[in-house]
């Protein structure tokens, strides 16, 4: 009998027949996901800051979740401390081992780029993502990384004194509110903080007109506005109290200090103490003199997502990032940890700003969504801590801060031209 007959002798075609084991193959094996359809487990590292407890169990579902969608696909996660978590990177990826997914700092992203270390992302739906954000993660004509969340700092300041500021400089509101004796002060410093000085004082100068660390050479951008603005920053600290930004936090929410520059976090922490009407966000808003005319002045920052790029398993990686910075799982991510941030997409935000009641969560969405990010550069660890240090020179009075500036700018001309 011919191999492909039946017993009544009718002929039958096999491919009918291997078109049915191909479809059954498939579903049994995820055919079509992406995954790995050899029966094999892909196994990729993907190591992380979210080390808090309430983080790491938010990205556990998540991780699960990725995990059911792709069967084939198991993420082994390690914590990292922020601390000492950019050692820990630079000497895995310096031995060879490095993970196959790493969460970054928008900081981070040149230096590990310049290394080679960082594979290049398609950029094919980038567009989602949030102008300041999308463009924190391209390092000379590439994309490197993806943004996950995105925060900024705002200018806030007890409703009291907002209520009241009306004909005020800000100077005005900042001296008016000190009062020392009474365990009061008018503005926050938290000058000894690295990577955080920054943060706090270029809002006020891009508030004031000037584009530092906006473009580059960054040297070129600390011009004479950068000057008025931190002497009118050195003038507020005159009536601040200098320490820990967590102490500052808590302080501020207590309404021990009148004026102050945080991020997103600092609303859960009034939301559980019942002070979240106390004080006022002000969108963005960094005044130097006239509150009523002051000007957007927020900075981007944000985590990142990117594949290293010794990584065997780029599709798995990328199916991981694309998940975890997909509008839904952002989002989902964002609102379970408040203080992570605001997901980075753009439809993202727009829901979450949506659902929000606070009106002070509405105006940090508000902030990020102006906010510019810095200019990524090979150079901005350096630079950024040489203005950190001409800065607080400026705030200890040791130095004028047109000093401080020209310091800056030629100590950082040194780094950008060497």
């Amino acid at each position: 009998m011919h191999p492909h007959r039946h017993r009544s002798g009718i002929a039958v075609s096999p491919a009918p027949i291997l078109l049915f084991l191909g479809i059954l193959v498939c579903i049994l094996t995820g055919c079509g996901d992406g995954d790995a359809s050899n029966g094999e487990r892909t196994v990729l590292r993907l190591w992380h800051f979210w080390s808090e407890p309430a983080q790491r169990a938010v990205l556990q579902q998540q991780i699960a979740d990725f995990q059911r969608k792709h069967p084939f696909v198991v993420v082994e996660l390690t914590e990292l401390q922020w601390s000492d978590g950019k050692a820990k990177l630079q000497l895995a990826f310096n031995s060879g081992n490095p993970p196959d997914v790493v969460h970054i700092g928008m900081e981070w992203i040149p230096q590990f780029a310049a290394a080679g270390v960082l594979g290049r992302l398609s950029d094919d739906n980038a567009d989602r993502f949030l102008p300041g954000a999308r463009s924190g993660g391209i390092f000379g004509d590439s994309t490197v990384a993806l943004p996950w969340v995105v925060n900024t700092r705002a200018l806030m300041m007890q409703t009291t004194l907002h209520e009241a500021r009306s004909g005020k400089t800000m100077l005005d509101v900042i001296r008016a509110y000190h009062d020392p004796a009474r365990g009061r002060y008018g503005f926050g410093i938290a000058s000894n903080e690295p990577h955080n000085v920054m943060k706090r004082v270029l809002p006020f100068m891009i508030a004031g007109g000037s584009k530092a660390f906006l473009s580059r050479p960054y040297w070129s951008t600390l011009d004479d506005s950068a000057v008025v603005a931190l002497e009118r920053y050195v003038s507020f600290c005159d009536y601040g109290i200098n320490e820990s930004s967590r102490n500052l936090d808590e302080r501020f929410v207590r309404g021990d200090v009148g004026v102050w520059v945080s991020g997103a976090w600092i609303l859960a922490s009034a939301a559980r103490t019942g002070r979240s009407a106390s004080f006022t966000v002000l969108d963005g808003i960094f005044p130097l003199t006239d509150i009523a005319t002051a000007h957007h002045g927020s900075i981007l920052s944000g985590d990142y997502l990117a594949v290293s790029n010794a990584s065997v398993h780029r599709h798995e990686a990328m199916l991981l990032i694309d998940y975890l910075t997909s509008d839904n799982t952002a989002l989902a991510f964002c609102e379970a940890i408040p203080d992570a941030g605001v997901p980075a997409g753009r439809q993202a935000l727009d829901t979450m700003r949506e659902r929000l009641q606070d009106a002070n969560a509405i105006a940090f969405c508000d902030a990020v969504e102006q906010a510019p990010s810095i200019e990524q550069s090979v150079h901005f660890l350096d630079a950024e801590r040489i203005f950190e240090e001409e800065v607080m020179m400026a705030i200890y009075r040791k130095k004028t801060a047109r000093q401080a500036v020209a310091d800056a700018r030629d100590r950082i001309r040194s780094v950008e031209t060497r």
